[in-house]
């Protein structure tokens, strides 16, 4: 069982760890003089954590990260996309923030108890999105006017619904929640669904029943998002929780299961004689991915092909940026990433270290089938391999 354990992080600690996730989430948009809160305060927490702090966390993952940075330089300083202004202001972006993002939160996090508080904060968040996805997906103005705020571009979802004769985002994958794009609302919502379950390992009946009910929303919600591959991901998880809690009554098993379906039925109103699931069962046709990799074979036969096109593959998308000499070290660092967390993953005895491990491969599965991947440095997967390293450096929860 999980023992989740806030005692002693003082009020100061708590509020920094709060305050730095507000900016980070929720502040992206607001700025001073033209860079965002959240660049601002990542920056503060990069140099806290190279001159203030002696917090250091051994990690691979994050050692043939900066391998791959490397590599990425030299070979755009070859064929010269160094020189163009997109090619830094991406960098500073992204690769620079998943630094900044993975050395703040190994500094600043000093204990146990600071984890876990970081843990519980970042569930808060993903409520907090899941339920904002749920308002978008009920087309609610509330949930479209939290999205504009975080990024949405609302017209051109409603350019996208009328070009494409739809008047539902049912069968379109839009809903964005926090994120401002319903693709990665798919990323975010799959890859921290795991996280979510936390609270059902817990010996306390009250904290079973909320960990259920988080576990129920956060599934709702992926279904809102229409994305397949995140639909597929919770599934699989949705199976190893079930596999991993058999030794509760078959009758327990079949209340949760059914409480799940009557809620769900009453919040989308479906009639189970006539089940439409959207664009989840609507977009059958795989066709348009196939002709990416048409497009592969004459990026490399053509030195004017289009840069940085894409690939919906994590592979192809590198092979873009590093060329086919450099793609042998992403794959070494693509392997070591997926060792590192699978290792950790204790299917008969699994513990919090496991859960987010669990969440890191859901990422890496997530990305075959979209181009963003751990080459990408999106910021809240280094939060999430912050805390996956953290996890194995404190190594105090068992289920």
């Amino acid at each position: 069982m999980i023992d989740i354990d806030i005692k002693g992080i003082s009020l100061y600690r708590a509020l920094l760890l709060i305050c730095i996730n507000i900016c980070i989430f929720f502040l992206v948009r607001i700025g001073i003089g033209g860079i965002s809160i959240r660049i601002f305060v990542l920056s503060i927490m990069l140099l806290y954590g190279l001159f203030f702090s002696n917090n250091k966390v051994n990690s691979t993952i994050f050692k043939w990260y900066c391998i791959y940075l490397s590599l990425l330089l030299v070979f755009s300083a070859i064929n010269g996309d160094m020189f163009a202004d997109y090619f830094w202001r991406n960098f500073f972006s992204y690769h620079f923030l998943a630094i900044a993002t993975f050395i703040g939160f190994e500094s600043i996090i000093k204990t146990n108890q600071e984890l876990n508080f970081l843990i519980i904060i970042t569930i808060c968040i993903c409520l907090f999105n899941s339920s904002i996805t749920i308002l978008q997906y009920l087309n609610h103005p509330l949930g479209w006017a939290i999205g504009s705020f975080m990024g949405t571009d609302l017209d051109s979802i409603e350019t996208y619904l009328q070009s494409h004769s739809l008047d539902t985002v049912s069968n379109a994958a839009l809903c964005s929640g926090i994120n401002g794009n319903g693709v990665v609302n798919g990323y975010f919502l799959a890859t921290f669904f795991p996280i979510m379950s936390l609270f059902i390992w817990s010996d306390k009946s009250i904290l079973r029943i909320l960990g259920y009910l988080l576990l129920l929303i956060s599934f709702v919600s992926i279904f809102c998002v229409q994305q397949r591959m995140a639909m597929i991901c919770a599934i699989l998880f949705l199976l190893f929780v079930f596999y991993r809690k058999k030794k509760i009554t078959s009758g327990s098993v079949f209340l949760f299961v059914a409480f799940l379906c009557v809620l769900f039925g009453g919040i989308f109103d479906i009639n189970f004689d006539k089940i439409e699931f959207g664009r989840l069962s609507t977009q059958t046709d795989n066709s348009s991915r196939l002709v990416l990799f048409d497009h592969m074979s004459s990026y490399l036969s053509s030195a004017d092909c289009t840069k940085y096109i894409g690939q919906h593959n994590t592979f192809l998308d590198v092979i873009t940026r590093v060329g086919l000499i450099g793609f042998p070290l992403f794959i070494a660092y693509f392997i070591k990433t997926f060792l590192s967390f699978f290792k950790e993953v204790k299917f008969y005895n699994p513990d919090i270290t496991s859960l987010l491990a669990i969440s890191g491969l859901i990422f890496i599965a997530y990305s075959q089938t979209h181009s963003s991947g751990i080459q990408s440095g999106i910021t809240y997967f280094w939060e999430l391999v912050a805390m996956f390293e953290l996890s194995k450096k404190f190594n105090k929860y068992e289920i």
